[in-house]
């Protein structure tokens, strides 16, 4: 659907970066946009490398001005991850005036909870506290499990390589111990975690 969108991605330690993409600029499809960026493989930058990379009809634009028939905008700061959605209320097709409505400022993981029919294999969303020295960040269920079954593989593969090393082999699973421990985090947040035998054990 060619509902079109600006997102523009602003941060203290970062130019400010406006992207446009030509379809699916409502709010699911935005929802959906930011999802993937979220579980991209390449994480390195900030969230709008990510959402440039993830999204490939994404385009560099200058401003939100820059496409005058864009029906919303997003305005996303890297710092805070806070995320106002803006909807165009009316448009004479000529000039652009202050026509626009504030239909969403929050956190951006919560705007893509509500909206997140579009997100394929969705799981909520949820700011989980980081280890002794990193800041709390977001995870869905899906993304902590892979990553726990990854550093899970690593470990094995590691202590078969190099048993002698006992000292990073106990490292190693001291850190799967942490993320199972966000994992129950996790769900203790918000009931039983999708993908887990506790989801099964309730469905049955």
């Amino acid at each position: 659907m060619s509902t079109r969108a600006t997102y523009q991605f602003t941060g203290r330690h970062m130019a400010t970066v406006v992207l446009y993409i030509h379809h699916d600029g409502y709010e699911s499809g935005a929802a959906a946009y930011f999802w993937l960026a979220h579980h991209h493989a390449n994480q390195n930058g900030n969230f709008a490398d990510a959402f440039h990379r993830a999204n490939e009809r994404s385009e560099f634009t200058q401003s939100h001005t820059s496409h005058g028939d864009t029906e919303y905008r997003y305005n996303f700061n890297t710092d805070t991850g806070e995320l106002t959605c803006s909807k165009r209320t009316a448009w004479d097709g000529l000039t652009d005036r202050d026509n626009w409505r504030t239909v969403y400022l929050g956190p951006w993981h919560e705007f893509v909870n509500l909206h997140n029919e579009q997100c394929e294999g969705f799981t909520a969303l949820r700011v989980l506290p980081g280890g002794e020295y990193q800041k709390p960040r977001v995870w869905s269920a899906t993304q902590l499990i892979a990553y726990i079954e990854q550093k899970q593989k690593d470990t094995d593969e590691y202590a078969t390589k190099y048993p002698q090393w006992v000292g990073n082999i106990n490292g190693m699973h001291a850190e799967i111990k942490r993320l199972r421990a966000m994992l129950d985090a996790y769900n203790v947040a918000g009931g039983v975690v999708p993908g887990t035998p506790e989801e099964h054990r309730v469905a049955h």
